[in-house]
C-alpha cells in the first residue's frame, strides 16, 4: 500500500502541533519561574535593607542619648530639629 501525501501531511501536522505546544509550555514555565525568582530576591533585599536600618538605629541610639542630655537646655525649635535629624538618619 502506497503512502499518500495526505497521511504524510497529517503526521507532520500532528508532530508540529505537539512541538509547538511543548515549546509554549516550556516558555510559560520559564517565564513564571523567572518572575518568582525576581520577586524572591527583591523580598530578600528588602529584608536585608530593613535589618540594616534597624542595626543603624541601634548604633545611633547612644549618640541620641548624648544629645538628649542637652535637650533640657534647648529651645523647642532645637528639640524638633534633633528629632527630625534623628528620623532622617534612621530612614536612610
Amino acid at each position: 500500500m502506497a503512502v499518500e501525501w495526505v497521511e504524510v501531511a497529517d503526521s507532520a501536522v500532528k508532530i508540529g502541533l505537539g512541538a509547538l505546544i511543548t515549546i509554549a509550555g516550556g516558555w510559560i514555565t520559564l517565564k513564571l519561574t523567572h518572575r518568582h525568582e525576581i520577586r524572591k530576591e527583591a523580598a530578600a533585599q528588602r529584608l536585608k535593607d530593613k535589618e540594616k536600618k534597624q542595626n543603624g538605629m541601634w548604633n545611633f541610639l547612644p549618640c541620641l542619648n548624648l544629645s538628649c542630655k542637652h535637650i533640657y537646655m534647648c529651645s523647642v525649635k532645637q528639640v524638633m530639629m534633633i528629632i527630625l535629624h534623628t528620623c532622617a538618619y534612621i530612614m536612610r
